[in-house]
């Protein structure tokens, strides 16, 4: 390819994302950082991941690991599973979805699979998708009143299989 065109391309490519990001601050969007304050540079920082009303949850890390977060405006609640385990000397849990006061995430236990979980009135209940007999991980990425989704799948092949669980999300009191 001729410099010219490199050249060209990279106009466009540069000119294309100014778009992007010209038409979302056109559109009357501000943005907010939402930064735990116990998230600790270099140490992968803060990612808000789900929203519902005001609130806002996602992961952050540390030196520890990475820990789960709510945020409700005023403040930042961390959120661990307790039966998430040390991987060498990391411990790692996601706060992903939030329906109302109901969170949901996964968190990885000893031998680096992932469970997903279910937070609610200060309880986390693993909920793992039977389907996934040969232990592969269950990931909860969305919650919806009484209806979750996710996926689970192998972390060697990458293959994912979605699901959508009804049931009885236990709601906050």
């Amino acid at each position: 390819m001729s410099d010219h065109i490199r050249s060209f391309v990279g106009l466009l490519s540069f000119a294309v994302g100014f778009a992007v990001c010209s038409a979302a601050a056109m559109a009357g969007y501000s943005f907010i950082p939402a930064l735990d304050p116990s998230a600790v540079a270099g140490d992968k920082g803060t990612n808000a991941t789900g929203i519902s009303g005001n609130t806002i949850v996602g992961v952050y890390g540390d030196a520890p690991g990475m820990h789960g977060f709510s945020y409700n405006g005023t403040s930042y609640t961390t959120l661990n599973d307790p039966n998430a385990t040390p991987i060498g000397s990391l411990k790692y849990t996601a706060a992903i979805g939030v329906s109302g006061g109901t969170i949901v995430g996964y968190y990885f236990n000893a031998n680096k699979i992932a469970n997903g979980f279910v937070y609610s009135n200060g309880t986390f209940t693993t909920v793992d998708d039977p389907a996934d007999t040969a232990g592969l991980g269950t990931e909860i990425e969305g919650v919806s009143g009484t209806t979750l989704v996710g996926f689970y799948g192998s972390p060697t092949t990458g293959d994912k299989y979605g699901f959508e669980a009804v049931g009885s999300v236990p709601e906050p009191a």
